[in-house]
């Protein structure tokens, strides 16, 4: 049984292996893009924001607004300080009443009345004063520094008897000074020397039983203080709260302030953050995949290699980013964010429907973050639609001037008319998102420098150095005009052929055209061994065997791919020198070896170019335009027939040889392209009017 099952393990690892051996580049893709959503998802905020923006007196400009949850209404900053200040001025001292001390004061008072009236002829007088000591320590006998502490001497204060708390009015306790004016006025009708003798007992006793205590009153006010509710009242779900164009009253600003405090505080439910969560994996990874899909079927592996699909996935998690990072200032900056330049740097790379494709998923990613997420989207679409589908804008920093601040505009417009619809009125959002957008079109201009950065990240070419290519005075072109004019007058005329066919067959032509003027540069090593270089004088190939001479011109390949290096000329382009010929058969000299060595002698395979078949529809193009147009220079009489002829037998024969068997190219665009090669060649052969001598 552990036998059988062990066996079936290695052979479902042995299969799992050899699937990823087959489709490492595929899965390496896939793995890409899930990546990319599981760090958009990890990144995106886990709390319901509130999407509202509002000001007192201003006019609801959203629709009506339910309680969308039981939640509390909120003090404001302002009510809050209020009432700790209120707090803070009714708040009462706290005093301590000593009844030993009391006590004690009166017992002092006996010891030394003794000591100053000896004998038994005062006990009237030692009466008198004790019921008034007696009566002044219970009242409560307070110093002079005590007293300070207070604002008002009729202020209530607390007063601790024991373990019991009593309220009194500080102006029934005695000070030192009252003290003495109370004795004054009990103890009357004795001799003055007894009375200065009486009033030196009375300072020599009398202390104060009632004291400030500041520990118990700062911690009852902080008590007081801790205890202070900051809500006020209660708002059940569904209640209405605003309609909208109604205005923001003083009541309705309390209730809005409440309710985004309520949706913050949200954010650390852990049932809600699972929910939302779960919520941006099924978005979020749905929007990645149709993305990665729609671009395999759409390209078909043009630019399904790795280093396009990385920054693919690069440029939109940098966008991602950028709004995350931005919108924790505020959600209204995430404006600022040009996801139009995202789409000026794709166009340079691919065409405006990956570029408009991967705009419109970043859209959709980072309108999550927005305060107002239809009218991001709104506003963000028709914007990228301009800036895909229009022509390329980035050649000329002049056009690429013009053509942002057209866009900028446009994002302008189509946002305040949202806003406009949404409020019916100018308000101070429409400022702001219009400043936004308008740093957001500034930024726009920094998208050629940041498309040369890519360049050499990630080792791809824009259309911008596509264009630096095909000018003639680049060094290496400059050399093949001087050393091999016959090549180069015939790369021209490819240039010129296929570029106007593959706009024609919405293919890159730009591509095509820069790969046309480079296709042959490996004939600078050996100009002389090529019919358009030699100019009617002597051929060396007539003095050479067939299989020397094929291998002479199969070599302008391999020499061209060294020129390339050296020169620094991208590997996008140095492919179309690798694939113009294909796996093509050196026909000339195939049959001349035939009629020299026979039929059964001669390998076709020893006459063959061992290169790549061509693979995307540029490299189609330009391989039937090579030999068409080298071909029509054989055509003596030029005639509709025999050109559509002649480019009928030469696209046929390339046909059954196999040659566009990878390529992603049609037999309709095949067929389509045979019919622009005639016109285009008869256009460039026209009869011209013969010029009578004189």
């Amino acid at each position: 049984m552990d036998e059988g099952r062990n066996k079936a393990v290695n052979v479902f690892l042995q299969s799992a292996v050899s699937y990823v051996r087959a489709n490492g580049k595929k899965i390496f893709k896939l793995f890409v893009f899930l990546a990319a959503a599981l760090f958009v998802v990890i990144l995106m905020p886990k709390s319901h924001s509130f999407k509202y923006d509002f000001n007192k007196g201003q006019e609801w400009r959203y629709d009506d607004l339910n309680a969308p949850f039981d939640f509390a209404l909120v003090k404001t900053d302002e009510q809050l300080r209020a009432e700790r200040e209120l707090i803070r001025t009714t708040n009462r001292y706290y005093f301590v009443y000593s009844d030993t001390l009391a006590q004690s004061v009166v017992q002092k008072f006996d010891d030394n009345f003794e000591a100053l009236f000896p004998g038994d002829g005062r006990t009237s007088l030692r009466e008198a004063g004790r019921t008034v000591l007696r009566h002044i320590m219970r009242k409560g006998l307070v110093s002079d520094a005590s007293a300070g502490v207070l604002r008002s001497r009729n202020e209530l204060v607390s007063l601790i008897k024991g373990k019991e708390e009593h309220e009194a009015i500080f102006s029934e306790f005695y000070t030192i000074k009252s003290a003495f004016e109370y004795i004054d006025r009990k103890i009357t009708g004795i001799p003055q020397e007894d009375m200065e003798k009486l009033t030196s007992l009375f300072e020599a006793v009398l202390t104060p039983n009632v004291t400030f205590d500041m520990d118990l009153t700062e911690t009852a006010l902080a008590e007081k203080l801790d205890g202070i509710s900051p809500n006020y009242g209660f708002i059940a779900r569904g209640k209405h709260i605003i309609s909208k164009g109604e205005p923001v009253s003083e009541h309705t600003y309390t209730v809005l302030s409440s309710l985004r405090k309520a949706y913050n505080m949200q954010s650390s439910d852990t049932q809600g953050r699972l929910s939302m969560t779960l919520g941006y994996v099924i978005v979020i990874f749905i929007i990645f995949i149709s993305l990665y899909g729609l671009i395999k079927i759409f390209k078909k592996g043009k630019y399904f290699h790795d280093k396009p699909m990385v920054l693919i996935v690069f440029n939109m998690l940098a966008s991602f980013v950028m709004c995350y990072i931005i919108t924790r200032f505020s959600p209204l900056m995430i404006y600022i964010v040009p996801l139009c330049m995202q789409t000026i740097i794709l166009r340079s790379f691919f065409n405006a429907r990956i570029a408009f494709m991967v705009h419109l998923s970043t859209v959709f990613i980072c309108s999550f973050m927005a305060p107002n997420i239809y009218m991001y989207i709104f506003v963000e679409t028709i914007t990228g639609i301009a800036c895909a589908f229009t022509s390329n804008v980035i050649y000329h920093r002049s056009r690429l001037f013009v053509s942002v601040a057209r866009i900028t505009a446009l994002s302008i417009s189509v946002a305040v008319g949202v806003m406009l619809v949404q409020n019916s009125s100018f308000t101070q959002e429409m400022l702001s998102v219009s400043g936004y957008l308008l740093i957001s079109g500034v930024l726009m201009l920094f998208a050629q420098p940041v498309i040369y950065i890519y360049e050499k990240m990630f080792g791809m070419v824009s259309d911008i150095s596509l264009l630096e290519l095909t000018d003639t005075n680049s060094p290496l072109l400059r050399l093949l005009s001087q050393n091999a004019p016959g090549t180069f007058q015939h790369s021209l005329s490819v240039a010129n052929i296929a570029e106007q066919a593959a706009h024609e067959m919405a293919a890159n032509s730009l591509l095509v055209r820069v790969g046309a003027l480079y296709h042959d540069v490996g004939k600078l090593k050996n100009p002389g061994m090529f019919i358009e270089n030699q100019g009617g004088h002597f051929n060396p190939h007539d003095n050479m065997p067939p299989e020397e001479s094929a291998e002479v011109i199969r070599r302008h390949v391999s020499d061209g791919l060294e020129l390339a290096k050296k020169y620094g000329i991208p590997a996008i382009v140095s492919e179309f020198m690798r694939t113009h010929h294909g796996h093509s058969l050196i026909f000339f000299f195939y049959k001349k070896a035939v009629e020299m060595y026979g039929q059964e002698n001669v390998d076709p395979d020893d006459y063959r170019y061992d290169y790549r078949k061509p693979v995307s529809k540029e490299e189609a193009i330009l391989m039937i335009c090579d030999s068409v147009e080298a071909a029509s220079r054989s055509l003596k009489t030029i005639t509709e027939k025999n050109i559509s002829e002649l480019v009928a037998a030469v696209v046929e024969r390339q046909t059954k040889d196999g040659q566009f068997d990878d390529a992603e190219i049609s037999y309709r665009e095949i067929n389509r392209l045979k019919v622009l090669l005639t016109e285009k060649l008869l256009e460039i052969y026209h009869s011209r009017i013969e010029y009578q001598a004189d």
